[in-house]
C-alpha cells in the first residue's frame, strides 16, 4: 500500500505540472489531489487494476461530476468561418466530426449531449460547407433527371 501511495503521489504532481504548462481551455479540472484520492479509492476496491486505469477513470468520473454548462457566448464563439472549436481538448478543425470520432470516440449526438449543445450545432466549418455545396451543385449532384 505505500508503494501504491508514493505512485499516487508522483501522479498527482504530474497531474499538476502538466495542467500548469499545458491547460485545456475547455475542460472543468479536477484537482490533482481529488484525483489520487479516487483513484486510491478505486485501487484499494479492486487492486488487480493498474495505476492508469485507476488515474483514468477517476479523472473521467471527477470531470463528469464538474462538468460546466457552456454559455450561449461560448457556443457562439466557437464557430468561425473557417474551423470549429473541439470543447475536448480546444483545437480548431474544419471538419470536427471526423476528429472527435477518431480522437474521444464520441458521435456527434453525444458530443451534443456531453457538451449541452444545441441540435444545430455544425461540425463542418461553414466556409467549407458551402464550399463542398457549390462543387456539388456545380458537377450535377442533387438533381433529378
Amino acid at each position: 500500500m505505500r508503494k501504491v501511495k508514493s505512485q499516487l503521489s508522483s501522479v498527482s504532481a504530474s497531474l499538476r505540472r502538466d495542467r500548469t504548462l499545458s491547460p485545456q481551455l475547455s475542460q472543468p479540472h479536477p484537482s490533482a489531489d481529488a484525483i489520487a484520492a479516487l483513484a486510491a479509492a478505486k485501487l484499494a476496491a479492486d487492486p488487480k487494476m493498474s495505476i492508469d486505469d485507476a488515474v483514468r477513470q477517476a479523472t473521467d468520473a471527477l470531470r463528469r461530476a464538474t462538468a460546466t454548462q457552456l454559455t450561449p457566448r461560448q457556443v457562439a464563439d466557437s464557430v468561425r468561418a473557417d474551423a470549429i472549436m473541439c470543447f475536448e481538448d480546444g483545437t480548431w478543425h474544419t471538419m470536427l466530426r471526423r476528429y472527435i470520432k477518431r480522437k474521444f470516440g464520441l458521435a456527434p449526438p453525444q458530443y451534443r449531449a456531453k457538451w449541452g449543445l444545441p441540435d444545430d450545432y455544425p461540425f463542418v466549418a461553414p466556409d467549407y460547407a458551402r464550399q463542398r455545396s457549390r462543387i456539388a451543385k456545380k458537377s450535377g449532384l442533387g438533381k433529378k433527371f
